[in-house]
């Protein structure tokens, strides 16, 4: 659904590979290489996740959007009229990503350029939250028990953490900008650098909604051995 359509224009998907019903064996897994952050947010945050797979869409439960019934937030209840009622919330928030290689494919620079195109006080803490995903990753043998060996958009690290991201202000006027340069050294289990991208969103931790998003492109690796 979420690739068909009009709908890859309205929204910017991340995954988190929850420990649910029971982690991976192996020390090396999406969900082991991202332990820490990974456990605060899907049981610390806030949200109360129990059951997976789980969505939330805008920081929000599905139900916020049209979806009902008592396993409402289970993607598989994901409707295109709920995408397009989430989509038509509007916002203030304008971001906009730029983003370059050093010379030997370690570290990426990120500049993260946001704008206010009205007034917005948030209820709690207002953060910005920058995560590194992969678009694809494709596991030859399954590296869980459910069988599944293709993942897309799953997070692998961000920065600088999940936890605080990179505070904002609370209140802000029509015109106001911030920019946020970040320094990003790529984890080590990265499967493939040509799929790293990086999202980034807004979100007030008062009440979790998430006010806008934006995702940087995938670059070429020159001379990748791989």
């Amino acid at each position: 659904l979420l690739m068909s359509g009009t709908n890859p224009t309205k929204v910017i998907p991340i995954k988190w590979q929850v420990p649910i019903p029971s982690a991976p064996t192996p020390t090396w897994s999406l969900y082991r290489t991202n332990k820490t952050e990974i456990d605060w947010r899907y049981s610390q945050y806030g949200y109360g996740i129990n059951s997976a797979p789980s969505g939330r869409m805008d920081g929000q439960n599905l139900t916020a959007f049209g979806i009902t019934g008592g396993s409402a937030d289970h993607p598989a209840n994901l409707t295109t009229t709920a995408i397009n009622n989430a989509a038509a919330v509007t916002t203030p928030f304008a971001i906009n990503m730029a983003r370059a290689w050093d010379a030997n494919y370690t570290t990426v620079t990120l500049t993260v350029n946001i704008s206010s195109m009205g007034n917005f006080t948030a209820s709690g803490n207002l953060v910005c939250r920058v995560v590194l995903i992969e678009n694809e990753i494709h596991f030859p043998v399954q590296p869980g028990t459910n069988g599944e060996k293709d993942f897309n958009w799953v997070v692998r690290r961000s920065y600088p953490d999940i936890q605080t991201g990179t505070p904002m202000l609370s209140t802000w006027t029509n015109g106001q900008t911030q920019q946020i340069v970040l320094t990003c050294v790529l984890p080590s289990y990265i499967n493939d650098k040509s799929q790293v991208a990086f999202v980034a969103f807004i979100q007030d931790d008062g009440d979790r909604k998430v006010m806008q998003a934006a995702k940087s492109t995938t670059q070429p690796v020159a001379n990748d051995a791989k």
